[in-house]
């Protein structure tokens, strides 16, 4: 009968998430998680195949933090602004666990129409909100979701790396003017219209 494992497969988790939380991602070495755990690294790979496989479940577990933030926006109208403070929130709180999720685990950079798909899947239910909401198109809102993806992702670097902070009124404020911008811009009737192009000037 083989030993029983001296730690659960939680436990091994739950040390290294501590560890990505507290410190970051590159602390996060077998011998660290050995030692959170008082032993040595060996407990670890009768869990896991490797460290890429842990590191999975503590990106996972980091995902589901980032959704306790998204779900305190239920109880607020308009839900998907709120939504995007929480998702700032959660990168000003948690900075190491907002670089893990969206920082660290691309080893690829993909083009764009690949990241516009991304938004998407990930922002369905605020796609259709926004739609029944506004009255927007399928275009209009998938133009609303991807410049909002992309401004808050800007903003939740931002605010993980401390280059800078924001209070709710700053937010409010700063959310508001892009969101009445993309808003004006939908509803002039120039999204199909030709974009202006710099041309160099001169000789």
């Amino acid at each position: 009968m083989p030993p029983k494992p001296k730690f659960s497969k939680e436990e091994i988790i739950d040390a290294a998430y501590e560890i990505v939380r507290s410190q970051g991602v590159e602390a996060m070495t077998a011998r660290e998680v050995g030692k959170k755990l008082k032993s040595s690294a060996r407990p670890i790979f009768t869990m896991f195949k490797d460290m890429s496989e842990l590191k999975e479940e503590v990106t996972r577990r980091a995902e589901n933090r980032l959704n306790d933030y998204l779900l305190k926006a239920e109880d607020y109208e308009p839900l998907y602004k709120q939504a995007i403070k929480e998702f700032i929130s959660f990168a000003n709180d948690e900075p190491n666990l907002f670089h893990l999720i969206f920082l660290s685990n691309n080893t690829d950079p993909v083009n764009f129409e690949f990241f516009n798909k991304d938004v998407k899947r990930e922002y369905a239910r605020y796609f259709d909100i926004l739609k029944n909401h506004y009255g927007l198109s399928n275009d209009e809102a998938s133009i609303i979701i991807r410049h909002s993806a992309i401004y808050i992702y800007g903003i939740g670097s931002m605010c993980s790396a401390k280059v800078c902070t924001f209070n709710d009124d700053q937010l409010n404020e700063l959310l508001g003017q892009v969101f009445m911008a993309m808003m004006a811009y939908i509803k002039s009737g120039k999204i199909n219209d030709d974009i202006i192009v710099p041309k160099k000037v001169g000789n």
